[in-house]
């Protein structure tokens, strides 16, 4: 009640002692050796976020997860929060190195080395939604290519035989697992096919690849 507190015995005398509290910025302390410190906490406000879907619709329970780095000691400490039902989150002042916001159904959201409390207090975060991407396979003459296999990936570097496989029907359509804004590169082939590609994004509409018979020699 008096703020006073007292570690185990066995607790080293070197290492960074920090405290945080409510309304107050974090504190911490090189201990060395000395049988009793004093920890001021200066008070402090929060960093306030609104956190949206891409139609400005506030996104509740989202969770928000900080890391602090105190430059002095080189010390890392992690803070997690939730979004209120406005979509609002109130992060304690501190020196922020990044953040990052996570909800379903919608990409991460990173912001790295974010404005100090006492400069900015008020920011929009707005999350991505994760779409899918669906469409049909089918031959040189429009009728659905059943068996084909159809693979994405949205870096070059990754082999074909690496990249995820998207859901098939059995009639030749497709729908890939959710995914962020960006363009993909999409690969149906089959035995028998010569392969199709294309390079889509999420909410482009249906995807059609066509495959054709490989050229005889």
């Amino acid at each position: 009640e008096d703020g006073r507190f007292q570690f185990p015995e066995h607790i080293g005398e070197e290492g960074i002692l920090l405290a945080e509290a409510d309304g107050f910025r974090p504190g911490w302390f090189a201990m060395d050796g000395l049988a009793e410190v004093r920890l001021t906490l200066e008070p402090g406000g929060a960093l306030a976020y609104l956190v949206t879907d891409p139609e400005g619709s506030p996104v509740a329970g989202a969770d928000v997860e900080v890391w602090y780095l105190y430059a002095l000691s080189g010390h890392f400490t992690r803070g997690r929060f939730t979004t209120d039902a406005s979509g609002v989150v109130e992060i304690n002042a501190g020196p922020l190195e990044r953040f990052t916001v996570t909800a379903k159904g919608f990409a991460p959201f990173t912001i790295k080395h974010p404005e100090r409390a006492e400069d900015v207090r008020w920011r929009t975060v707005v999350l991505t939604r994760l779409l899918r991407i669906g469409g049909l396979v089918v031959d040189a003459a429009g009728q659905s290519v059943a068996g084909a296999e159809v693979r994405y990936r949205t870096d070059s570097r990754i082999p074909w035989p690496e990249a995820p496989a998207a859901a098939m029907d059995g009639r030749g359509r497709f729908e890939t697992a959710p995914l962020p804004d960006g363009e993909h590169e999409i690969r149906a082939a089959g035995e028998g096919w010569a392969e199709a590609r294309a390079f889509v994004r999420p909410g482009d509409g249906e995807v059609v690849l066509r495959l054709e018979r490989p050229a005889r020699i």
